[in-house]
């Protein structure tokens, strides 16, 4: 009679490429994952410098913010070409003339501009600590990750948004702002 021999992996094997898979799903997970958007966490060390808009984040997620920062500065920079052209400042996202693609964040969120034209006091206009508007004409910016905004932009809602200060002088993540 014949033998049959068996093949296959022992459970020796199989443990060890379990074991293996496991440790590097969780530096992909770590890595890429990141923490994300912590206003409350932060360690102000490092700060946001051009090409790691959020220390904390993975890098998947540096690339959104690093996407919604480029968005929001060409609509900065529409703004003022449109402002030189019409000495106005546009009233609504329409009259820049932006394509399709240019109106949704790298969430999936619509990207919001809110024109301060006919606006009497500061309620609606986007602020910093002291609830003095960060802009004097109007506020771009991207509602950030978890798609909720705020006005203060020390605010638990609103402290992930992108936003656009210092009249365009300034974008970046809203709790990083004054830093």
């Amino acid at each position: 009679m014949k033998k049959f021999l068996q093949s296959g992996f022992t459970f020796i094997e199989l443990l060890i490429t379990v074991v293996i898979l496991a440790i590097l799903v969780t530096m992909a997970i770590a890595y890429y994952g990141g923490k994300g958007i912590d206003c409350k966490d932060r360690n102000p060390d490092p700060r946001p410098t051009i090409g790691h808009p959020c220390p904390m984040c993975g890098p998947i997620e540096e690339a959104r913010i690093g996407h919604a920062i480029g968005k929001l500065a060409i609509f900065a920079l529409a703004v003022d070409r449109f402002e030189l052209s019409h000495d106005r400042y546009p009233t609504s996202m329409d009259e820049l003339n932006l394509s399709e693609a240019d109106s949704l964040d790298p969430w999936g969120n619509p990207y919001v501009f809110f024109s301060f034209e006919g606006v009497n006091g500061n309620g609606p206009k986007r602020k910093f600590k002291s609830e003095v508007p960060v802009n004097d004409y109007f506020d771009a910016y991207s509602m950030g990750p978890d798609g909720k905004t705020a006005t203060p932009m020390v605010s638990e809602p609103g402290g992930d948004d992108i936003v656009v200060a210092n009249n365009g002088q300034w974008i970046g993540i809203a709790c990083y702002y004054g830093d």
